[in-house]
């Protein structure tokens, strides 16, 4: 889930690829990138001196003191344990893709060396049987900013760090990258406006545009039964999206959110005890994603709307209805 402190402008111009999205990102930074154009680096501005880092799996040290930092800030069933994190690190295979999927955490570090802010996420590619194999997303799982260091656009750069980082992973892989896709709160949407991120909404009405609604699936199922374990649950939020290339379709849409969940909510085979209890996980998944589709391809003409154009909608007379 995405967490983000500070002042919100949504982006001036409209993007048509990732190159646009990284500069505009970045014609608001209030630092100086060297080298500039690396997602690694040196940020100096007038906030002071940041250290852009990525964590690598084998840098147990780091990792133990990433996880002390996100768990002020994230509940501990957010969190993952250490093993996870190093898996995601290291690159693992969502269900039913060509090439591996490494999760990429980048660091901001103050002077004195501490994590001042955190962003993370990963390339997903569509799947080679789907109507777009070449293309892949990059998916935001979160950013955390800490307390002495909100609003000084840390996770701003972070972000545009991961982009650069993002279209390189997905170029090694034969893929374009053609969308942003991230899961956000009521409280951290106005950060992803900024950002470009937008909100999904069908029309279900004469001047009525209804949102889709979008859980994030439990993140741990029973080996045995292939159910989710006691306490995790389904978790609704609102999904964002950010196109690169074309115009939003609903087509995409639905293999962006069949990415996400291979890959972040689909373990592998070998994780299940039976084939029932596997099936019976990926059925559970595949029902998710049917309530989603249903709702996407069930009604009529999409659209993308931020906040701010939510409200110029409804002060015009349409009815925009979020979902809860």
């Amino acid at each position: 889930m995405d967490r983000q402190s500070g002042e919100a402008r949504e982006l001036p111009k409209p993007i048509h690829s990732v190159h646009d999205a990284i500069e505009t990102v970045l014609a608001q930074s209030a630092y100086t990138r060297a080298p500039q154009g690396a997602p690694e680096c040196t940020l100096t501005g007038e906030h002071g001196r940041f250290e852009v880092t990525t964590v690598q799996a084998e840098d147990l040290e780091t990792i133990n003191e990433m996880q002390t930092f996100i768990g002020e800030y994230l509940d501990a069933s957010e969190v993952d344990t250490v093993d996870v994190v190093q898996a995601g690190l290291r690159g693992d295979r969502a269900v039913g893709s060509e090439h591996d999927s490494k999760y990429r955490i980048f660091l901001a570090r103050d002077e004195q060396g501490n994590i001042a802010s955190l962003y993370s996420g990963g390339v997903v590619e569509f799947t080679p049987h789907s109507e777009r194999p070449d293309e892949a997303i990059f998916f935001g799982a979160y950013g955390i900013t800490s307390m002495s260091a909100r609003r000084k656009g840390l996770v701003r750069e972070l972000y545009a760090s991961s982009l650069m980082q993002a279209e390189v992973d997905a170029k090694a892989n034969g893929k374009k990258l053609t969308m942003v896709v991230g899961e956000s709160s009521d409280e951290s949407e106005p950060a992803w406006n900024a950002f470009g991120r937008k909100r999904v909404y069908v029309q279900t009405g004469p001047d009525t545009y209804t949102e889709i609604p979008y859980v994030q699936p439990p993140l741990d199922f029973d080996p045995d039964t292939g159910l989710p374990t006691e306490g995790n649950i389904d978790v609704p939020l609102h999904l964002m999206l950010q196109f690169f290339d074309g115009t939003a379709d609903k087509k995409r849409i639905s293999l962006a959110v069949d990415a996400i969940y291979r890959w972040c909510n689909m373990p592998p085979e070998d994780e299940f005890s039976t084939q029932e209890a596997l099936q019976a996980q990926r059925a559970y998944i595949a029902n998710l994603q049917k309530q989603f589709d249903d709702f996407l391809f069930g009604n009529g003409e999409l659209k993308l709307f931020s906040a701010n154009e939510r409200d110029e909608m409804r002060k015009s007379g349409a009815s925009i209805l979020d979902a809860k």
